[in-house]
């Protein structure tokens, strides 16, 4: 049996902020082959996630918030935002991404998620990733997180200052 205990949630949270991408994983699926990935994120205030889609059928994603608040955003093909769903332990507390939809995760705070999607896992490649996002290491990503923070719904996120 795998438990996800304070000791685990504590541990993941120091890795996080030791490492460059601001984030960690704890991997309850056994193995990558796994036909439900599951997982534990630490994730830091800041951390960016390139927005992408997942274009199998039936590759939904859930997240479920244990520890701080962070927004799901859900993108058109061009950028606009047409959805945000603020995660918190007072407020939503899980969202299911549907397959084929413009995703990223904004972390307000030190956050602690629960993911959940259907395996086998499979590295995105290029065409899954917005070509209107900056990639993780470029240097223009620090700037367009911020940007995507704050942004409101109808805002197309490539003309925000």
């Amino acid at each position: 049996m795998k438990e996800i205990d304070k000791k685990v949630i504590d541990q993941l949270n120091k890795d996080c902020l030791e490492s460059p991408r601001n984030r960690a994983h704890y991997n309850i699926h056994p193995t990558l082959d796994d036909p439900i990935q599951r997982l534990c994120i630490s994730a830091g205030k800041g951390t960016y996630i390139r927005p992408h889609r997942h274009i199998e059928e039936g590759k939904f994603e859930l997240f479920i918030i244990l520890q701080g608040t962070a927004t799901i955003i859900i993108f058109d093909k061009d950028g606009t935002i047409i959805s945000r769903s603020e995660l918190s332990e007072d407020k939503t507390r899980a969202v299911e991404i549907p397959p084929h939809k413009w995703h990223t995760l904004v972390v307000h705070s030190q956050s602690v998620l629960m993911e959940f999607k259907p395996g086998p896992y499979a590295p995105l490649s290029e065409k899954d990733f917005a070509k209107w996002a900056p990639e993780e290491k470029a240097p223009n990503a620090k700037e367009f997180e911020k940007r995507i923070r704050n942004a409101k719904v109808g805002d197309n996120v490539c003309n925000l200052k």
